[in-house]
């Protein structure tokens, strides 16, 4: 019986396990008794979690997406005039993988081999590019998310007339760590040489912040065949971007790849960034019938960009 087997055989897994779970929980309570006896206002509250893991069909090294995530909504409605809303979402995602991988698997030779009869990685394109993918290095990314969005409503002239504000925050925070690290490649019985062709630790920490308020007025009324709609109001945007990075090379053990535990050159880099939005718009709206509709929109914006 005659085997045919491809490179990527060798370097990739058929298939991979990937895993899914969600958990969720929702309720809502009315707090207020009205006059007829009847029960008004009250909360509603929403609270769902997440797990997500896949893993990448690399069969040699760790390659790996993790995700772990919680939203929450709750509505609360304490009086006729006012109710108040909360949508928060948070995640944490991680990324584990060589930081050499395999790009070129189809353009090896047949004839190369991985491994050398004694254990050691083969002076080939194949050996070197196991060697770097098990050896050479590692890339760890972890991100962190979260999101709020703020809703309060205030109703006059029996729901006629509605003033809202609204605040919404977002901050996305991003760390890397990547390395290269000396790989053995066995060029013969007892003949085991360190590769040095990548020597270096890098670390990068990014954040990014944005703001938003939204003030506005509606107005809404009906009378027999017309309906008016009216509506003002500011918007203010704010965005924070900063980040930071360094890398050294020669380190001092391939086991512990730091920037702190390096010799070499280092390099350190800082960037930073900003933008703001001031704005007033406006809305009027008319129909007659629910078949013909006049509407004029307006909006004045200051940048800072």
């Amino acid at each position: 019986v005659i085997k045919l087997c491809t490179w990527s055989d060798s370097f990739f897994n058929s298939s991979s396990f990937s895993q899914n779970h969600n958990l969720s929980i929702s309720g809502k309570r009315a707090f207020n008794q009205a006059e007829d006896g009847t029960k008004e206002g009250g909360v509603s509250y929403f609270l769902s979690g997440n797990h997500t893991l896949e893993n990448g069909l690399n069969r040699l090294a760790e390659d790996s997406w993790e995700r772990n995530a919680i939203r929450s909504k709750i509505k609360i409605e304490p009086y006729k005039w006012m109710d108040f809303e909360n949508n928060t979402y948070l995640s944490l995602t991680g990324r584990n993988l060589p930081t050499y991988g395999i790009t070129n698997v189809y353009n090896i030779r047949p004839t190369d081999v991985v491994k050398n009869p004694d254990g050691t990685w083969g002076n080939t394109d194949a050996g070197r590019a196991a060697a770097q993918m098990t050896e050479g290095g590692k890339t760890e990314i972890n991100e962190t998310g979260i999101t709020t969005t703020n809703i309060l409503n205030l109703y006059f002239l029996k729901k006629d007339l509605t003033l809202t504000g609204q605040y919404s925050f977002k901050k996305d925070s991003d760390r890397r760590h990547w390395d290269g690290t000396k790989y053995k490649i066995g060029y013969g019985p007892n003949d085991v040489r360190e590769q040095v062709s990548s020597d270096y630790a890098y670390e990068y920490f990014g954040e990014n912040k944005y703001n938003v308020i939204n003030l506005y007025a509606t107005y809404n009324k009906e009378i027999n065949k017309h309906k008016f709609t009216a509506l003002v109001g500011y918007n203010k945007e704010t965005n924070n971007y900063e980040s930071f990075w360094a890398n050294r090379d020669q380190l001092i053990t391939s086991d512990l790849p730091n920037i702190a535990l390096a010799t070499g050159d280092q390099t350190v880099g800082w960037d930073y960034s900003d933008w703001a939005l001031n704005g007033y718009f406006g809305r009027l709206n008319y129909m007659y019938n629910e078949r013909y509709i006049i509407e004029l929109n307006g909006r004045y914006d200051g940048s800072s960009r």
